[in-house]
């Protein structure tokens, strides 16, 4: 809120709809939505969940689609 009375705007999402992106314990799933505050992603199994944005990275477009390729196999990430 400090930010929004000293320069007029709010903060920006630091992610997109569509990224994808990590979850330490839940693992890579797409962006559905983000703000600020929160970023909703949805996973494999059509679950959502929000997350502070201070817990989810993005994924490398490399590791996206080894990670996306899992998702469509079944294959869990093994680490």
């Amino acid at each position: 809120m400090a930010e929004e009375e000293a320069g007029g705007t709010s903060p920006r999402a630091a992610f997109a709809k569509g990224d994808s992106v990590r979850v330490p314990r839940y693992g890579v799933g797409s962006v559905a939505s983000a703000d600020a505050v929160c970023v909703t992603i949805e996973f494999a199994d059509g679950s959502q969940r929000c997350f502070q944005p201070q817990f989810v990275r993005p994924v490398l477009a490399r590791r996206a689609s080894r990670a996306a390729q899992r998702l469509v196999t079944g294959r869990a990430s093994q680490r």
